[in-house]
């Protein structure tokens, strides 16, 4: 019998736009909470809160680890949670949340870059050519910011959001290597728990502990957010709409958390974008859907077929 998945395959689909919508307004929801805590303080608050949710459902999996594979996963949650976080609120306390976009957007640029220096696979020349628009589009993007009337302040933030989506690239390839190994819970929560957990001290060392006490109502329900809907719930959706159409397709959608990231500093924030910034922009989407079309297979000829036998 056909479940109500099969039945409504909007249901399906929706399991990839609730949360790639809810991780492009992070970013939005991450800009208002920077105006009370300071970055590594944030990244606490959000995987402290999440890990306590997350831990007790992957406690079986922690507790079947065994301890040589502790290490690698601590570099994991090193990787995405401590820094990709730290560099993204880092990032937000310096630059407006429309330029946290370049988080997410330049992702597969650098994962294909580091794929090529670490493990030598060579794109192929439509991707090289995707990912020339999409350097272009950065340069565009820093160039402006520079310009802008917050110039260096605002290119440094850039940069930042560079850092993490190094991190987070890093992190991506790592996980590569383990994902069959490990239930997608699992590594969630090692990622919360570390970082939280290594958050911990540079919150301390930057004087944000005790801005808890004084966090208003707003930014506790943006602690919320970030941490139950953006880090749990929307982690369970994604990981449901693997099982139903599968990893490939799931990283199709990945290209729309940009796009969610840009409405909602216009929607949340009513940032405004200036047409450079917005033309490059545009160019980082162009390279980056370019690149994650399937390459085309030209098919060889019967005669070539028999003169190759």
């Amino acid at each position: 019998m056909p479940t109500a998945l099969q039945r409504h395959p909007f249901l399906t689909l929706s399991l990839f736009l609730v949360p790639t919508a809810v991780w492009g307004v992070l970013f939005s929801v991450g800009k208002l909470l920077s105006a009370e805590l300071p970055p590594f303080t944030a990244t606490l608050a959000r995987y402290g809160v999440a890990a306590l949710v997350l831990v007790p459902l992957a406690w079986r999996d922690l507790r079947a680890l065994k301890l040589r594979e502790v290490p690698f996963l601590i570099l994991l949650g090193g990787l995405g949670g401590i820094l990709f976080n730290g560099f993204v609120f880092v990032g937000l306390r310096m630059a407006p949340a429309g330029d946290a976009v370049l988080a997410p957007a330049t992702v597969p640029l650098i994962t294909t870059l580091m794929s090529s220096l670490w493990l030598g696979l060579r794109p192929g020349r439509e991707r090289i050519a995707s990912l020339g628009v999409s350097v272009l589009g950065l340069g565009v993007v820093l160039s402006s910011a520079l310009n802008a009337q917050a110039g260096i302040a605002r290119g440094v933030g850039d940069l930042m959001h560079l850092g993490a989506a190094v991190a987070w690239s890093a992190y991506l390839l790592l996980n590569a290597r383990v994902a069959s190994r490990y239930a997608p819970r699992l590594l969630a929560a090692m990622t919360a728990l570390v970082g939280g957990l290594g958050a911990l001290p540079i919150a301390w060392l930057e004087g944000g502990l005790p801005r808890f006490a004084s966090l208003s109502l707003a930014g506790w329900l943006e602690v919320g957010y970030l941490s139950l809907i953006g880090s749990v719930v929307a982690f369970m959706l994604w990981g449901a709409g693997i099982r139903q159409m599968g990893a490939a397709k799931a990283a199709t959608f990945m290209n729309l958390v940009p796009l969610w990231g840009l409405a909602g500093s216009i929607a949340i924030l009513h940032e405004s974008l200036g047409w450079m910034q917005l033309a490059g922009i545009i160019l980082v989407l162009l390279g980056v859907f370019g690149g994650s079309l399937p390459t085309r297979v030209r098919p060889v000829p019967m005669n070539k077929r028999a003169t190759a036998a």
